[in-house]
């Protein structure tokens, strides 16, 4: 395997040369800013622009195309991190051997007829399609209230968050989606080739000369580039919410979820894999110290987990419980984040933590999709570091690295949604 970076009309292009696949991947991307105003819309554009086209103007015609070159799998989507946003059209499909048939041609074109020539009547959107799509996106949102663990994820948020980026929902709001119309729609798709900056992904069994001929054939650029988008919150943007919320609803079990606030956080590896660290010891997954604590020993709770977003320095954690449970529940794990602060911690402990992190990385070639995901987020975050750069990290954690993280982590706030 090995990795190409190259700059072809203004435009940058990642190359991983694999043969260790079974299929190639393109993918087109558009950097731009993530805010409230554009949320709603950069949701309704992924939708539209994947149902139909000028070409292909019914999903049949769409999944036709597709399985005639060997059921090719094409997505459009969106990736929100803080005020960074990345609209991905990609495609994966067989790679020229037994079919004895390059499809990389005939893919490409595929993908330019969603990318630039969408299904526009009188300078808009096509009325029919659109008002679909949006009548199916507003039932997805209410239906996200409906779903508890989806709705208490978005109050914890909220609760942490308030008028601030980190309560804005990527998939926008009722009202947002409302008051956008299939003119206006239009407008915003086209601003976004004009403002946005382009990047291009080739992860295959080609060389970088067909890579190059690849990316001609593509033939989509702007005269955007180096845009300055932060990615990551700065530590002068947080503020503690301090609050405890409790809500009542007809469920069965309860969901507690305690947000934190992690100082000293970034995408830099030397502080990413020690605070990846002291999540799988605290929190996330089969051996953390709140799994074994909270759910095997006491019995307290039906699944507990802990999560991380660098983008706003905050980690979650998740508990389904009976409501009686709550207050033990709390006072356990606050009792195993302070036992931790004081560097109560075995070395076995570590020993899998650090195990886990590097069976990740050294399984990447083995995970197409994870591989995908990797060199995407290397380039986006700006992190050059090799495979053998981030081992090396990981096995020099030591203990007092842990506790060094778990004394940046502060509660902020709690969302409890109370069952029967």
């Amino acid at each position: 395997m090995k990795v190409y970076k190259e700059k072809i009309n203004n435009t940058d292009i990642i190359f991983v040369k694999t043969d260790r696949f079974k299929t190639n991947y393109i993918k087109i991307a558009f950097k731009g800013e993530f805010n409230k105003e554009n949320a709603g819309y950069r949701v309704l554009l992924n939708k539209i622009l994947k149902n139909s086209c000028s070409k292909y103007k019914t999903k049949k015609e769409v999944l036709m195309e597709a399985y005639k070159m060997y059921a090719t799998s094409f997505n459009i989507s969106s990736t929100v991190q803080y005020k960074m946003n990345i609209t991905s059209f990609s495609a994966s499909f067989i790679k020229q051997g037994p079919i004895e048939i390059d499809l990389t041609d005939a893919v490409i074109d595929y993908m330019k007829e969603f990318i630039l020539h969408p299904d526009i009547e009188n300078n808009e959107f096509n009325k029919k399609v659109f008002d679909e799509v949006k009548r199916l996106e507003k039932e997805k949102i209410i239906s996200r209230y409906d779903r508890k663990e989806t709705y208490a994820v978005d109050r914890i948020l909220e609760i942490m968050g308030k008028d601030s980026l980190l309560s804005i929902k990527p998939y926008g709001s009722i009202e947002d989606i409302e008051n956008i119309t299939s003119k206006k729609l239009y407008e915003f798709y086209q601003n976004m080739f004009k403002s946005e900056e382009i990047c291009i992904f080739v992860i295959g069994d080609y060389t970088l000369k067909r890579v190059k001929d690849v990316v001609k054939k593509i033939n989509i650029y702007n005269n955007t580039s180096n845009l300055d988008i932060p990615f990551e919150i700065k530590k002068d943007e947080i503020a503690i919410a301090k609050q405890e919320v409790l809500e009542k609803k007809d469920i069965e079990q309860s969901i507690l979820l305690r947000g934190y606030r992690v100082k000293e956080v970034s995408y830099d590896d030397k502080e990413k894999y020690p605070i990846l660290c002291f999540l799988l010891i605290f929190g996330s997954g089969p051996f953390s110290r709140l799994f074994e604590t909270v759910r095997e020993k006491n019995s307290l709770v039906y699944d507990i987990d802990a999560s991380i977003d660098f983008s706003y320095h905050i980690m979650l954690l998740y508990a389904g419980i009976d409501s009686k449970n709550a207050n033990k529940t709390r006072e356990l794990i606050e009792e195993e984040l302070n036992k931790i602060k004081k560097g109560i911690i075995s070395k076995n402990l570590l020993s899998k933590a650090k195990h886990t992190l590097l069976r990740q990385l050294k399984s990447l070639d083995d995970s197409f999709s994870r591989m995908i995901s990797f060199y995407e987020m290397q380039y986006f975050f700006k992190n050059d570091k090799t495979i053998k750069d981030k081992i090396k990290i990981i096995k020099e954690i030591t203990i007092n690295d842990i506790v060094k993280v778990a004394n940046n982590v502060l509660f902020d706030s709690e969302f409890l949604l109370e069952g029967r």
